[in-house]
């Protein structure tokens, strides 16, 4: 096998970088907690580094995406005024800087031209066989309910090992994308399995020369998706017996993790429609340009401060990172000038890559993720993985004719 590059070295250690998110690295700046992604870290220092290594590709990219950095242009803009009209501009402006580094500095990686199906699936192959081999001593040990071994959250880590099952089905590792699955399986995601169900769907009409092994392994996510409550069932009374038999007592009921979220009962999703609810009730008050990126706690605080929202609305559970639904968090965040240029974009990123039938799947299922989660696009960890897939799917016109 062909050595790999170092570029291609280079993305494949951010990818795998994922795992050393469990440190919780966060920098304080200006009084403000930035939290360092691992993997952010990589691609953007790598895309930064082809300014300077590649400068005449990195030129040609420009040129030939100009319609591209115009639409992203608009949209960062819009983001950058709702942000600079926010009583508290700094932490919105760190968003839109977030943004800016995913949507402008990833793409120039592509001007050291790597194998990035090759790195994805090595990567993709390292990170799901190194998650079997600790499902079990992970549930043992810490008697937890939702696999989340990388600290990233369980429905983000659900959706990553989802992005992994539909990639190495794509390029033909079948038995690792049924393993991917089942670990997909274990974060219960609710929200990553029926994405990867519809998905897998979607992916066997746009190949209907591989239909019969799409439809095999959508049917398989679902089948996850409708077992995991009865799987849960047992792994509470596994965390049961752990929590009262191995381990310790003297540590308090409060050092353990509590138990999923589905057995709190199915009102429990009616905070979803609360969120949304409360998220554009606070975007009403400032419509054209919204509350400003990554604002949506802050605002719900001093909106139930200022008994501007029911209180029904201010419940705690209500408060959260955002809307849980990427069309509503656009919106309330960036107003109808930052919503109108989200909606252009990626109305032509979709257009550039219908020809590419994993961009095109990965781009679908990222979008049915955040109509219920954090959208991965705009999230850490994530984000610059699935960036980097779409720009390489053709996005971005990177290859001399």
């Amino acid at each position: 096998m062909d050595r790999l590059r170092p570029s291609e070295t280079a993305l494949l250690i951010g990818v795998l970088s994922v795992v050393l998110n469990v440190l919780g690295l966060s920098v304080p700046v200006g009084g403000i907690p930035v939290y360092v992604s691992p993997v952010d870290t990589v691609f953007l220092i790598l895309g930064l580094s082809a300014v300077l290594l590649k400068g005449n590709e990195v030129l040609e990219i420009l040129r030939n995406n100009r319609i591209y950095y115009a639409l992203s242009g608009l949209f960062l803009l819009s983001a950058l005024f709702s942000a600079l009209l926010s009583p508290d501009p700094l932490p919105p402006l760190k968003e839109v800087l977030q943004l800016a580094g995913y949507m402008w500095v990833i793409p120039l990686i592509l001007a050291y031209r790597p194998d990035v199906q090759r790195v994805y699936v090595l990567s993709a192959r390292a990170v799901v066989i190194f998650a079997a081999v600790i499902l079990i001593p992970y549930f043992y040990l810490f008697g937890w309910v939702r696999f989340n071994p990388f600290n990233i959250h369980a429905n983000p880590t659900g959706f990553l090992f989802a992005l992994f099952t539909v990639i190495l089905a794509h390029y033909g590792r079948t038995w690792l994308a049924v393993l991917s699955s089942v670990v997909t399986s274990f974060t219960f995601s609710r929200s990553a399995l029926g994405a990867l169900f519809a998905s897998f769907l979607f992916k066997g009409y746009v190949e209907k020369n591989r239909r019969m092994l799409n439809f095999s392994l959508g049917i398989l996510s679902i089948l996850l998706l409708f077992a995991s409550p009865y799987v849960l069932r047992g792994f509470v009374a596994v965390r049961s017996y752990i929590s009262t038999t191995l381990i310790s007592t003297d540590k308090g009921e409060g050092k353990r993790k509590p138990p999923i979220d589905v057995i709190r009962g199915r009102n429990y999703e009616i905070l979803r429609l609360l969120m949304w609810e409360a998220s554009l009730k606070m975007w009403q008050n400032r419509p054209l340009t919204g509350i400003g990126p990554g604002r949506y706690a802050e605002q719900w605080e001093a909106s139930c401060e200022a008994d501007k929202l029911p209180d029904r609305l201010c419940s705690p559970p209500v408060k959260n990172v955002d809307a849980h639904n990427v069309f509503i968090q656009v919106l309330s965040e960036t107003g109808i000038l930052g919503f109108a240029t989200f909606i252009l974009l990626f109305i032509f990123i979709t257009v550039r890559i219908v020809g590419n039938p994993l961009a095109l799947t990965v781009l679908f299922m990222t979008f049915l993720f955040g109509l219920l989660q954090p959208f991965p696009l705009f999230t850490r960890n994530l984000a610059p993985i699935v960036w980097l897939l779409l720009f390489h799917g053709g996005v971005i016109r990177w290859k001399r004719e």
